[in-house]
Order: structure tokens, then sequence, then C-alpha cells
């Protein structure tokens, strides 16, 4: 997967491509990228827990803004869960991952051992495929961001980790606003 750029939040208001988006969904899509301009900010200023608040809404906007693109296609974004539930769907529909699973046949009864999850880090890694790139690894950082702010933790150096992972998931996401349907295959699953 080619590394998305960041779009501002002028970009999203003005350029035609996105013209087609709901009020709502160019709202969200808005929203993401003004919180995750704070968060920058805030990081700037070694202000960790506002960092926090601001990196997981940004996480949260963005993600809700592409649930209420595909609102039609049944594509849902109210809670946690459903945005953690669009963030995997995503991640296995990117072709490379696709590519790189195809015949790899894990070892179930060593899963967790060393050298099961080698193999397909070796052949995601051969794609010129990055575990960042994995849009449900930027939603955790995300998540953890928020973790520790309701947990009252910081550390400076996972603080700006997670954000600058919570920053490629937004703009990944944002790519995803230019699309008007969910991609072929895709399914949200739902743990309910």
């Amino acid at each position: 997967m080619t590394t998305a750029a960041f779009v501002s939040t002028v970009e999203i208001a003005a350029d035609p491509e996105f013209a087609y988006l709901s009020p709502q969904c160019r709202e969200h899509a808005v929203a993401s990228s003004v919180l995750l301009r704070k968060a920058q900010d805030c990081l700037k200023h070694k202000d960790l827990p506002q960092t926090c608040v601001y990196g997981w809404g940004a996480a949260e906007e963005i993600a809700k803004a592409v649930a209420f693109n595909w609102q039609d296609y049944g594509v849902a974004g109210e809670n946690w869960q459903d945005l953690w539930a669009l963030s995997n769907a995503l991640s296995v529909t990117d072709p490379d991952v696709i590519k790189a699973i195809e015949g790899w046949k894990p070892d179930y009864a060593t899963l967790g051992a060393k050298g099961s999850w080698q193999a397909l880090d070796a052949r995601l890694t051969a794609l010129g495929w990055n575990w960042d790139d994995f849009l449900a690894n930027g939603f955790m950082a995300a998540a953890n961001l928020q973790r520790s702010f309701e947990e009252n933790r910081f550390s400076e150096f996972a603080v700006k980790e997670d954000l600058r992972r919570t920053a490629r998931f937004v703009a990944q996401m944002q790519t995803w606003l230019r699309q008007p349907c969910p991609p072929d295959g895709f399914r949200q699953f739902h743990n309910r």
C-alpha cells in the first residue's frame, strides 16, 4: 500500500473529489484534521494528556467520516466497536495483505510460537509492506492514546509514537473518503 498523504481541512472543504460527501461526513472529516493538528501542537508543547485526547478524537472522527460515507452500504460507525470493525475490515481488503496471505498456512498448534508469524511478516516485507500500513494497527495506536489518558499514564516516547501511527491512520482513512462505496470483499464483522 502506498503511503497516503494527509489532506488538510481546506482540501476537504474545497476539493471537488470530496464534493459528493454528505455534510455530516464532511463535518467528521474536517473535525479529524483539526483534532490531529491540535494533537501535534500539544505534543510540541509536551502536553501529553491533551495530545492523547486530540489524537484519539482525530482517529475516531475520520473513521466516522468513512462510516457515514458508506452508510448506504450498511457500514456502521456509531460506537468504538463499529469503528474497530471498520478498520479491521479495511485492513484485510488491502491487496498487498491478500497477496501475502495467499498460500500462507500458519501452524495453528504453535500460532503464538516464534516463527509462526515471521513467515507472513517476511512475505509482507518482501512486498515492501510495513506493519504501520495495517489500518487496524493505526486504530489501535489511537486507542492506546485514549487508554493512556484514561489511566493517566504517559510516556512521552509512547505518546509520540502512537500519535505518529495515528496520523498515518488518519491519512490512510482519508483516502477511503474518495471511494463512494466500500471495496469489493468488504465485510464489517461485529462482535455482538
